[in-house]
């Protein structure tokens, strides 16, 4: 026999309810990795590197023409490029070890690097 709540539902169905909500919530508060320790900014006319944290807005030259990447603290953000959609813009700030904001048309990337990476997925 099994022992019903009110509404219907064994303790086993409770159960399946909230440990994956519970396993969940943790998972997303712990974080991952450390905090990265630079950021790496690639453009066509070579590689640049912050270390973290900083407060500083980098101009550098893309393809076509001058863009900006905010660093405050451990977060980065491209505020001024001279792309037409601005999509690069939208990506950010980012401030996980790993993370990537890509401008396609000026030909640059910026990433955040050091300390322990996150795992998305392991593949055997």
């Amino acid at each position: 026999m099994k022992s019903r709540l009110r509404s219907g539902l064994t303790l086993l169905d409770l159960i399946i309810i909230v440990l994956p909500l519970a396993l969940a919530f943790m998972l997303l508060r712990q974080g991952g990795g450390t905090s990265p320790s630079v950021v790496r900014i690639i453009t066509p006319g070579g590689v640049w590197r912050q270390a973290l944290p900083a407060e500083k807005a980098i101009r550098l030259e893309g393809s076509l023409g001058m863009f900006e990447v905010h660093v405050s603290g451990g977060r980065v953000s491209i505020r001024e490029t001279h792309c037409p959609d601005h999509v690069c813009q939208g990506m950010g700030p980012i401030e996980q070890n790993g993370q990537a904001m890509i401008c396609v048309p000026q030909r640059i990337e910026v990433w955040l690097e050091g300390g322990e990476p996150e795992v998305d997925a392991v593949c055997r």
